[in-house]
């Protein structure tokens, strides 16, 4: 199908070719997110898996683990990912994840979600980006 465009307080984010290809009896997905300097509020999923990858710029990716039978409960991750560090980001269901574009250009983000995006009900929660019940600051900080 062609892209649609999910408004709300995030990325300008778009699901583009969401087919439905059998590729080991899966699905593939790819969603872009276009992120200036501002906050992508986190959100996590209950059923889907996250796999991040930062294309063009560099951006900041931060994770928070809430789940109850996780080793690293309560704990904050922090990536810095792009040009200077492409890495692959893998995101499990149940954890937090926000993000930012870092310095002065656009970061451009490819998600590989193991799920369609469900336009009916979308399995997406969402916090503001300055909820007191993830222990971390957006504030730059120098040094």
């Amino acid at each position: 199908t062609n892209a649609r465009q999910v408004d709300g307080q995030r990325s300008n984010f778009a699901t583009l070719s969401m087919l439905s290809v059998s590729i080991t009896d899966s699905q593939l997905a790819a969603a872009f997110h276009i992120v200036g300097p501002y906050i992508i509020s986190p959100d996590y999923h209950k059923k889907q898996w996250d796999h991040f990858v930062c294309v063009a710029g560099m951006a900041k990716v931060v994770l928070y683990d809430q789940r109850e039978d996780s080793p690293t409960r309560g704990k904050v991750n922090e990536f810095h990912m792009g040009r200077l560090n492409p890495i692959l980001v893998k995101i499990p269901p149940h954890v937090y994840h926000g993000f930012t574009a870092e310095g002065p250009e656009t970061a451009l983000i490819v998600n590989f979600p193991t799920e369609l995006y469900n336009y009916a009900e979308p399995d997406e929660f969402r916090l503001a980006y300055n909820d007191p019940s993830i222990p971390y600051s957006w504030e730059i900080r120098h040094g």
